[in-house]
């Protein structure tokens, strides 16, 4: 993937090259590769800005994370 070769190339990934990426698979509609860089970025960062967490609710309300979208919307409320 795109991810792979960007963390092969360049060692580390930063967090704005994660939140393009994240809205390219959120736009594409590859959901996988969103939920993939769910993990990545919640291991790596100890959190999230509003737009990322904005994508990552778009993109599991088409899933079966669903669930996991209402727990972000909720965090964003607070």
């Amino acid at each position: 993937s795109l991810l792979t070769f960007a963390a092969v190339e360049g060692g580390t990934l930063s967090y704005e090259l994660l939140l393009r990426y994240l809205t390219l698979c959120v736009s594409g509609g590859h959901d996988a590769e969103a939920s993939e860089l769910y993990g990545i970025m919640r291991g790596s960062f100890p959190s999230l800005d509003t737009g990322a967490s904005s994508l990552f609710i778009k993109s599991f309300s088409r899933t079966q994370r669903w669930k996991e979208a209402l727990d972000l919307l909720n965090q964003l409320k607070t």
